[in-house]
């Protein structure tokens, strides 16, 4: 409806403008073919440039997820989190770990089959779950970093990184300490992370075996 609307308002806008400046409408008509394929010619081509041909096949699909899909995404993520609330961390743990076998996944084949989608479903929830179960004296230290100076994605990102490279992030206040010193001074995820990962210099010292280290 309101697209309708705006499509209106457009053509009367630029045709009303024209005529009311005393240009002809039949100029305008006697054109339209050749107008039409010149403008769809251009913008066909510079969507091309502009884009790969995955998605230039995908954009001719039309929308890959419809509104009963979006439904179905909330009413699984409201099951989690009523599950993470009820039964707490290790109530929700099976669900992340192996959501195909999941009760709750199992009830959205839609979603269960974008790996993508229940991988970022997944690691978000994880995220989230670590820092609603750091130490009370880091509590505080939660709430001044999220979401006012980092998102729960940026600090999902964070662990991510850390994890890829092989750091235990186990030592969530460390972690948090960390972030802390270094979102006020750089927006860049990957310059946070090199901060973070200096601050657990001394737990990925301890970790390493000595004749890796001793290989250095």
């Amino acid at each position: 409806m309101i697209n309708g609307i705006g499509c209106l308002v457009i053509l009367a806008c630029v045709f009303g403008s024209f005529i009311v400046a005393g240009g002809k409408m039949a100029v305008i008509l006697h054109a339209l073919p050749h107008e039409m394929v010149a403008l769809g010619g251009a913008s066909l081509g510079a969507f091309l440039v502009a884009n790969s041909m995955r998605t230039a096949k995908l954009a001719g699909k039309g929308a890959r997820w419809t509104s009963a899909m979006y439904r179905e995404l909330l009413t699984l993520l409201l099951a989690l989190l009523s599950t993470f609330k009820k039964d707490g961390a290790t109530g929700i743990e099976r669900h992340l770990d192996a959501p195909p076998e999941s009760p709750i996944f199992s009830r959205y084949p839609d979603i269960l089959a974008d790996h993508h989608l229940v991988e970022f479903i997944c690691d978000y929830t994880e995220a989230q779950k670590l820092l609603n179960e750091v130490h009370k004296d880091a509590e505080r230290l939660v709430a001044d970093l999220v979401p006012a100076k980092i998102t729960v994605s940026g600090m999902q990102r964070i662990l991510q990184n850390l994890l890829g490279e092989g750091v235990s992030i186990r030592d969530v206040p460390t972690i948090l300490e960390g972030l802390a010193e270094a979102v006020p001074l750089t927006a860049n995820l990957q310059q946070v992370t090199e901060h973070v990962r200096a601050r657990l210099a001394r737990q990925i010292s301890a970790a390493t075996p000595t004749t890796a280290r001793s290989r250095w």
